[in-house]
């Protein structure tokens, strides 16, 4: 009897996410697109009912997706074997981006501490407001409970700008990213439970002081290294998308990539989005971290990424951490406004249009 690692999906695979012209073109409402598999030679392979062309164990077939969710199933018909994977298709969100913030309590607490009449009177939540007014893009900000000498926590902020948080609330979310700064890869050991109880308190104040119109699906995780049960409190939480820089670290294993093998975490740094169909969870891939970019060199690399993977041309997820904008912090970049506009710039100059990382992973009403 064949084992199953005689046949393999190639593209795509299990969990991957397709786009409108970066994965096909639509004929008819349809998304037409070619699937490659590894097959034994002289397998009569068949891809959803459609013949598929051999070249030395390589098979292809161009078939039809129609819907949102979409199941692809290979069959050999000299040996009965099938096998079947799920994808998603995105009809709409081609060449879309967004700008999001890691980090983030300072800018509350100064807000606490001065009793602004608004929240954009604090110098961050101006710098992105005037962000959106240039762009209309939006700002997606993960929040810490509380800074690390524990003087704040997100209970201490006041209720009084509630409605106007509700107002931004179009183009500015908050979502939980930790319960502090320190220590590092707080959740890599952490249980179910404590990823819970963080998450909790978190999503309570952010509903008590901003509402739940500022939430969302979507969010990262500090340092985004955590175990399987960890992770799995995130999704519960909520939080069904989860991004990451889906790196390798010096000695070849899988850092900032949450709980994801080698391969898993080599596939997901291909794509703008993958998800792991087994645990319902959705990773979104960070295509720059504008901190660790000098500000002339930001067009280069993002012109380079542009060209070294076609693959992850479809939405662009801009991050940048919150305390470089301060002054008093020991890495301060007295270029950080500069940055985030000029990566907006890029974006807007290379076509892509601002939106909504959860308008654009869940699309059920596009069909």
């Amino acid at each position: 009897m064949l084992e199953k690692t005689d046949f393999q999906f190639i593209f795509p695979v299990d969990g991957d996410v397709l786009f409108s012209i970066a994965d096909g073109k639509v004929i008819d409402n349809k998304l037409f697109t070619k699937v490659t598999v590894q097959a034994p030679n002289l397998s009569n392979i068949k891809i959803n009912g459609v013949p598929a062309k051999e070249d030395h164990g390589i098979f292809t077939a161009e078939i039809f997706l129609n819907s949102y969710q979409n199941k692809i199933q290979l069959l050999d018909e000299n040996t009965g074997y099938t096998e079947t994977i799920q994808v998603l298709w995105l009809k709409n969100g081609y060449k879309t981006y967004r700008i999001c913030v890691d980090d983030v309590i300072w800018c509350l607490e100064d807000i606490y501490k001065n009793k602004y009449h608004s929240i954009f009177e604090n110098p961050f939540f101006k710098l992105f407001q005037e962000l959106h007014h240039q762009y209309h893009n939006h700002v997606q900000m993960h929040v810490y409970y509380q800074n690390d000498d524990n003087s704040f926590n997100l209970s201490m902020f006041p209720d009084i700008y509630k409605q106007e948080f509700i107002d931004n609330s179009d183009w500015l979310q908050l979502t939980f990213h930790a319960f502090k700064n320190e220590p590092d890869r707080p959740y890599r050991h952490a249980t179910y439970d404590q990823v819970i109880k963080d998450g909790t308190l978190v999503n309570n104040e952010i509903l008590r002081f901003a509402g739940k119109e500022v939430m969302c699906r979507a969010t990262a995780e500090h340092w985004a290294d955590s175990n399987l049960e960890a992770t799995k409190g995130f999704r519960d939480l909520g939080y069904q998308v989860l991004q990451a820089y889906f790196i390798f670290d010096e000695n070849g294993n899988p850092d900032v990539s949450y709980y994801l093998n080698p391969e898993q975490t080599e596939h997901a740094a291909e794509r703008d989005f993958w998800i792991d169909t087994k645990e319902d969870i959705i990773f979104l891939k960070d295509d720059i971290v504008l901190d660790s970019v000098k500000l002339e060199d930001i067009d280069g690399y993002l012109d380079l990424r542009s060209i070294e993977n076609h693959k992850q041309q479809s939405f662009l997820n801009l991050l940048i951490h919150e305390e470089y904008f301060y002054e008093h912090y020991c890495l301060y970049q007295p270029e950080y406004r500069e940055k985030v506009f000029k990566a907006c710039q890029w974006a807007v100059d290379h076509g892509y249009s601002p939106a909504k990382v959860e308008d654009v992973i869940f699309q059920k009403g596009a069909f």
